[in-house]
């Protein structure tokens, strides 16, 4: 199989052809303005055709008029779109060889050249111009099925080949016009009798390609050419032509065409993004869903270079990197299908998408990397979703701070003897009973959230703020002396009274504890500050400052 972005092509029909077939690839003009061509593919027939010189042009680059003359010239450029042909007789002066060659247009920037060698019959040919101009002409258009159609009898001549391709029996030599109409299939009887009346009358060559059902009900596809003959006197009076069988290339072509309408259906449905690109990294399909994840038509960045487009920025060093510049660094080892991974790439709206991606290179029949395959999943959501549980279970849901689990976690993970001292500092607010009784659970939740606001508001980056029960808060203070807590508890307890707003002051009751040893128990500590902290409790409400 022969891949490109907007063809396939099945090479099996053409290594089991008696004939040269070569497929031409047309990726750039010439200074001149002429297609640059490549061969991209020559069957084994066409190697032995052209073998005795190997006059040809395997993996170099060319132009039509470097091999064609003007006439010749002129047929080829005419294939503009799919599904053109054209045939003529081209003479190799380096091999002295004589070729039919037929070419067609299967796609825009490709053709199809078909050869057969002919050289016999050219010499067959110009033994007999003299004597015999029907021969001479009939010999021009060979092809598998021959017939002759004489016009004032009505008669079509044909040979064996004919009436095999037609089911009839070799011995069958001749039928009439209405034989053959009886035979083009129904949908097709109109459009090859025009064809017909047009070439009659016009007196120039005819060509159809049309379908004819046989005796036995099956349906064959053929290809029809004729070239009209006139006497001496310039009589148009009979027409020569050939008939070529081509059921299996069209079988092939629409199995070709089912094969590629399935991928690309595939490509549209799925729910991945899929980039494209060739062997040089240049994007040549998007589908839809890489589109909007993008927020890029795949015209916009047809032929642009994926990495100067997108960058990835991996979890690991989270610097960009080139989507493929560092996946494949030596085509020469056998190459390992990368895993699934994980990364960000900004999209043209500036925003940032978690996704899984793989890369994938695809290969030529001969093993040849031809581009590469990019498939990402969008897992922003999951990603977020996962964020929001995370902090959900370290965090305290009403207040936002941090909640007993991590606190604990936290007081064990510094617990080491580069923090020392080591401050402990347990923190009551005063009055919320009173609160949620008088005014309500909603008025005590936002003296909660005042102090937790508060408590962030007076704090260092560094230090831990958590809230460890209903109105009971924790702050863990690493590096910090029993004189600078000290200092720490005074500034808050004035700066709490100076707080504003609500129907509750807020009054806080703080006791502390400091570890100063590696050996003390990090545990003993945290008891000891919240005792302190009922303590400063028991000696404001003694003094009539708090109530509980």
């Amino acid at each position: 199989m022969l891949k490109d972005k907007d063809i396939d092509f099945n090479l099996l029909i053409f290594e089991k052809m008696n004939k040269g077939a070569a497929i031409l690839k047309s990726e750039a003009l010439s200074e001149a303005g002429e297609a640059v061509f490549e061969i991209v593919y020559e069957n084994p027939y066409y190697s032995k055709i052209l073998a005795e010189e190997r006059y040809q042009l395997i993996s170099q680059k060319f132009t039509l008029s470097q091999i064609l003359n003007k006439k010749q010239l002129e047929l080829v450029s005419g294939l503009q779109k799919r599904g053109d042909s054209t045939q003529f007789e081209y003479f190799h002066s380096k091999l002295n060889r004589w070729h039919l060659l037929s070419i067609y247009c299967p796609q825009e920037a490709y053709l199809v050249v078909m050869i057969d060698d002919i050289t016999e019959n050219k010499k067959l040919e110009q033994e007999l111009a003299e004597s015999e101009e029907t021969l001479r002409t009939t010999l021009e258009i060979a092809g598998e099925g021959l017939w002759e159609w004489h016009y004032d009898e009505d008669r079509i001549y044909h040979n064996k080949r004919w009436a095999k391709t037609m089911g009839l029996p070799e011995t069958s030599g001749f039928h009439d016009m209405d034989f053959f109409m009886t035979r083009v299939h129904p949908d097709d009887v109109e459009r090859v009798r025009a064809i017909l009346e047009e070439a009659t009358q016009s007196e120039q060559p005819y060509f159809s390609e049309h379908r004819m059902v046989l005796d036995d009900g099956s349906i064959i596809w053929i290809v029809d050419r004729g070239i009209p003959v006139k006497d001496k006197k310039g009589r148009l009076y009979r027409m020569i032509g050939s008939q070529i069988d081509t059921s299996k290339f069209k079988q092939a072509q629409q199995e070709l065409f089912l094969e590629k309408e399935m991928i690309r259906s595939t490509i549209l449905c799925v729910g991945d993004g899929i980039i494209t690109t060739d062997i040089d990294g240049k994007i040549n399909i998007m589908n839809p869903v890489a589109e909007t994840l993008t927020g890029w038509k795949s015209e916009e960045l047809f032929g642009l270079q994926i990495d100067d487009v997108f960058s990835l920025i991996h979890d690991d060093d989270a610097a960009d990197k080139a989507i493929l510049s560092r996946q494949f660094p030596d085509e020469s080892t056998s190459f390992i299908y990368s895993k699934e991974k994980r990364a960000k790439v900004q999209n043209r709206r500036g925003d940032f998408l978690d996704i899984y991606y793989n890369i994938a290179p695809i290969h030529l029949p001969d093993g040849q990397t031809h581009g590469y395959i990019i498939v990402f999943t969008d897992i922003s959501e999951l990603v977020e979703a996962q964020r929001q549980i995370e902090h959900l279970s370290f965090h305290d849901d009403l207040t936002g701070l941090y909640n007993r689990h991590y606190l604990y976690d936290a007081l064990h993970r510094l617990d080491s003897s580069r923090h020392l001292p080591f401050t402990i500092m347990v923190l009551d607010i005063n009055g919320l009973k009173e609160t949620n009784d008088r005014y309500g659970h909603e008025e005590g939740d936002r003296l909660i959230k005042q102090t937790a606001d508060f408590l962030k508001a007076n704090h260092r980056q560094e230090d831990i703020i958590a809230r460890i029960g209903g109105d009971e808060f924790c702050i863990l203070l690493p590096n910090t002396s029993a004189p600078v807590a000290e200092d720490i508890k005074h500034r808050l307890l004035q700066d709490a009274a100076r707080q504003e707003g609500g129907k509750h002051p807020l009054s806080l009751a703080i006791g502390y504890a400091v570890k100063v040893t590696e050996e003390e128990d990090i545990n003993a500590s945290l008891s000891r500050a919240d005792r302190n902290m009922y303590i400063h409790k028991r000696q404001q409400k003694a003094a009539g400052g708090c109530q509980s």
